[in-house]
């Protein structure tokens, strides 16, 4: 469970999946990002000089590693999510090491527009994506990521943007995946009951299943929703926009690894005379 940029594991930790977890009978983990940042594969200029000098995928992998080696695991079900910075990681995570990771949690991200030309994951995976259409960090329709807190003052001074990189539109990224699980049905497409109205989003789910090995896609589409994780509270509203509560995004990400994770392969042997 990774956190966003700035974040740390302690912040990640405490944003309710323990509960899920105790109720649930799983293990998780909350790695902790050198300098609040991991190296996302978005190509970031404000992060270059770490980026060049971090291996972050290594970093998680030998987390996963250890915990495989200390704790009963089920190989079949080893799951990765995150937030922002930590979704960006998530999804490149999948694509890098989809031998390991048979579901994803993709949370208000996407792909990294350098590494989208990396798209080769080995196996299939199923993956959830949350994103908010009217994100102001990042943008649903994909494009540079920004990050304007004092615009005014910022304009007022003359000072550019800092190049936080760029990502693929959300509807690219569900793409790929379609794609490359074998899904070219049409999904099924369901609206989420508006059950808060004081929050200006609702969410219409959905959902491809039926892929590879049993693998599924999902988009929650968070209709007017800005940079939150659905369910949590709104800190910073005029900064990240509407944060949705007609759901539970932390259950609804578990309910989504456990339904849909990837199938163990199954081996077929002809049987000799």
């Amino acid at each position: 469970c990774l956190h966003g940029g700035g974040g740390s594991h302690d912040q990640m930790s405490a944003i309710g999946l323990a509960p899920v977890a105790d109720e649930n009978n799983f293990i998780a983990v909350y790695p902790n990002a050198i300098n609040n940042h991991w190296n996302d594969g978005r190509d970031s200029q404000v992060h270059k000089e770490q980026d060049q000098l971090i291996d972050d995928v290594d970093f998680v992998m030998t987390v996963v590693a250890k915990v495989r080696e200390e704790y009963a695991v089920d190989d079949q079900q080893i799951f990765v999510m995150g937030v922002s910075n930590g979704g960006f990681m998530t999804q490149r995570l999948a694509m890098e090491h989809s031998e390991t990771f048979s579901a994803a949690g993709v949370i208000i991200a996407s792909m990294g527009q350098a590494i989208e030309k990396d798209f080769h994951p080995e196996l299939p995976v199923s993956v959830l994506y949350m994103n908010g259409t009217a994100d102001p960090l990042v943008p649903y329709t994909g494009g540079p990521l920004t990050l304007d807190l004092f615009p005014k003052l910022r304009k007022r001074r003359g000072t550019p943007l800092e190049d936080r990189g760029s990502c693929v539109a959300t509807d690219v990224a569900v793409q790929h995946w379609l794609d490359r699980n074998g899904l070219e049905s049409k999904p099924t497409v369901t609206n989420v009951d508006d059950t808060v109205k004081t929050d200006s989003s609702r969410i219409e789910l959905s959902l491809w299943t039926g892929g590879e090995r049993n693998t599924a896609v999902a988009l929650y589409k968070v209709i007017g929703g800005g940079h939150g994780l659905p369910g949590k509270p709104n800190m910073l509203p005029r900064v990240t926009g509407q944060t949705n509560q007609d759901i539970n995004g932390l259950a609804e990400i578990w309910k989504f690894f456990q339904t849909h994770h990837r199938d163990a392969q199954q081996e077929t042997t002809k049987a000799g005379r």
